[in-house]
């Protein structure tokens, strides 16, 4: 809607009218209130200078929030001001150092976890001949819960942040 409303501005031609049908006006929930002219600090006003003071309020469900799990850099910005996006529209390149400990927390945790559940398999074998105490086998089980448990943590959380199961599967 800014983007109409400036369009006249930017124009070389003769200053041009924007004319909206009810319809329109209904649609873009637009809403006016008397205009009350106000001067530019302590400016005395000069011929026809005028300043109007205003809001431009968007309706609630016109607008989305985009927003990132963790902070970042804006390395690059696909799309333009009041551009119409669909869902999984890339909107912006964001470089984050946090994004990249979040992936190597996972990589971390998982390898914990595939070492544990080694580590269960080979107790429990030795559980079966005799070799090992059975409180021994309860530690490897605990402990190969504990890691699978914080490997789905991490898992969830970059979920959470919209990495989806394809590349979870290229990330391991």
């Amino acid at each position: 809607m800014l983007a109409l409303l400036g369009w006249p501005l930017l124009s070389a031609a003769a200053p041009q009218q924007l004319l909206l049908s009810a319809q329109q006006i209904s649609r873009a929930g637009i809403a006016t209130a008397p205009a009350v002219a106000t001067l530019a600090g302590d400016a005395a006003p000069a011929g026809n200078d005028l300043v109007l003071s205003g809001t431009v309020v968007a309706p609630p469900d016109a607008a989305a929030l985009a927003s990132a799990a963790l902070d970042g850099v804006v390395r690059q910005v696909h799309v333009t001001p009041l551009q119409q996006v669909g869902a999984g529209t890339p909107l912006l390149t964001l470089y984050s150092l946090g994004w990249l400990e979040w992936q190597r927390a996972y990589l971390e945790k998982t390898s914990a976890a595939r070492l544990a559940r080694a580590r269960l398999a080979r107790d429990e074998g030795l559980y079966g001949d005799g070799i090992i105490a059975r409180a021994r086998l309860d530690e490897s089980r605990d402990a190969a819960q504990l890691a699978t448990l914080a490997a789905s943590e991490r898992e969830q959380a970059l979920r959470g942040a919209g990495l989806d199961g394809v590349a979870l599967r290229l990330l391991r």
